[in-house]
């Protein structure tokens, strides 16, 4: 499984960590180092590096774009030595190749749509990441609000079946709703000025 996706025969939608991260890595001359993304970024890799350890479900990551936050995992992933049991999946064709390989149980969703049509499968783990997002001065949160609504969509299916994993996922709703609440605030402020 490994060296299928090592030699790029693991079929469409899925990559290595390891090529995903060279690949974005290597777009900058001179190329970006793991040491010089996690530079500053000791306590977001911490609490990364913990979350695999915990086997959390589902963990979401915020930097200043999805790509970065893809390429964060992905090296954390290759420096602590759990690439082997990891992959990107990067088009809906991908969660076949996951179905069919349990020794792949460490899931980075390179696109946050292709997280939100399914549910992990019992012992995985997903890396769902989070860019910045742009928005004018009065808009509010409108943004983080769609998210939020659809993190308590997927919570509410999930709570009979998997209770454990809705209520990570109402966590996260919750967390979008806060950042809605400030958006308005911030969008208020705005209109005040």
């Amino acid at each position: 499984m490994w060296l299928g996706i090592q030699l790029g025969i693991a079929g469409h939608g899925i990559e290595a960590v390891e090529n995903h991260w060279a690949h974005w890595s290597n777009q900058s001359k001179p190329a970006v180092t793991a040491s010089k993304l996690f530079a500053g970024r000791e306590e977001s890799r911490g609490s990364l590096k913990n979350s695999i350890q915990q086997r959390e479900p589902l963990i979401s990551i915020m930097a200043d774009s999805q790509s970065e936050a893809v390429a964060f995992v992905c090296a954390l992933l290759i420096e602590e030595g759990y690439s082997p049991r990891a992959a990107c999946v990067t088009s809906e064709e991908g969660w076949q190749f996951v179905d069919a390989n349990p020794g792949i149980d460490l899931v980075v969703i390179t696109d946050n749509r292709l997280g939100n049509r399914r549910s992990p499968r019992e012992g995985i783990s997903l890396y769902n990441s989070r860019g910045v997002t742009s928005r004018m001065p009065y808009d509010g949160g409108k943004q983080e609000r769609k998210v939020s609504d659809e993190f308590r969509r997927f919570s509410t299916h999930w709570k009979d079946s998997k209770p454990n994993l809705a209520a990570m996922i109402e966590d996260l709703a919750k967390s979008y709703e806060l950042d809605a609440r400030r958006q308005d605030e911030d969008g208020l402020w705005a209109q005040e000025w």
